[in-house]
């Protein structure tokens, strides 16, 4: 993999990208100094003077170090013989998201430009709200990030829900649902679009589509579900999200949107 250019301009996200490409290729290292060549092999700093990135990039070096702290994916010390900087370790937790070899939402940035290599033609609406979700739980708002993840999955519901309206092929059947879409309610949408895609991968010959599509749904479902009443309406009790939960949460949703996107495209070419 080719090192990553650093500039007098470069922001954190450059340095984050180099931080995860090595704690995923060195799992051994475990020292830390700001300034000794951390990302020699994953960054080169570039420009004129050079002296200027170089000192950018130190800086920023320790901003994302102390960020990942944070964040509960680094922890000072290394074991009992080192246990202070400049030392550190994976936390068990930090371990699960370097295992992670595509989205991790501790890297907004890398998230979501491959969110966007993998779904080019995603929906606008869909792709903001996914980054409020991303950049909320980088910062650990975890409550507001699964909120905005809801809200991403809402829409894409939605946007299946027209293209279903438009493939219908019985008037009646067409009927019920256009009345279906213009209520408020969302589990009503819900089962007619789960039954019509339960018949629709029951036909024969077997549609070209993903065998977890009828999965897919009632995932994009629990997502919009989370959103709208566990969290999105005020309750009893204080609303609780662990941090664990919206991780796999916004690791699940590109998948599960990809599968709905597949969905799509059947029913742009085929009447139901």
């Amino acid at each position: 993999m080719p090192k990553i250019e650093f500039d007098e301009n470069g922001g954190a996200e450059l340095i984050r990208a180099a931080f995860f490409q090595r704690l995923k290729k060195e799992p051994k290292w475990d020292v830390f100094m700001p300034g000794r060549g951390n990302f020699e092999n994953y960054l080169e700093c570039v420009g004129k003077p050079v002296f200027l990135a170089r000192r950018r990039a130190d800086r920023l070096e320790q901003e994302v170090f102390w960020e990942l702290v944070v964040q509960g994916v680094l922890a000072p010390g290394s074991d009992a013989a080192n246990p202070q900087l400049p030392h550190f370790h994976l936390t068990d937790y930090g371990k699960k998201v370097i295992e992670e070899e595509k989205f991790i939402p501790h890297d907004p940035d890398g998230f979501l430009q491959r969110f966007k290599a993998e779904i080019p033609n995603a929906d606008a609406t869909v792709t903001a709200y996914l980054q409020e979700s991303v950049e909320c739980f980088a910062r650990g708002n975890h409550i507001a990030s699964v909120m905005m993840l809801g809200i991403a999955a809402e829409r894409v519901f939605l946007l299946v829900s027209e293209k279903m309206l438009t493939a219908l092929a019985h008037p009646n059947e067409k009927k019920t649902f256009q009345a279906i879409m213009e209520r408020m309610a969302l589990k009503p949408k819900l089962d007619f679009v789960a039954k019509k895609t339960r018949d629709i991968m029951s036909n024969r010959p077997r549609p070209n589509l993903p065998d977890n599509l009828n999965i897919g749904v009632s995932v994009i479902y629990d997502f919009i579900r989370m959103q709208r009443n566990d969290l999105g309406h005020p309750q009893v009790a204080p609303p609780n999200v662990s941090r664990e939960d919206a991780f796999v949460n916004l690791r699940l949703f590109p998948t599960y949107y990809k599968l709905t996107e597949q969905l799509s495209t059947y029913l742009d070419a085929n009447k139901v």
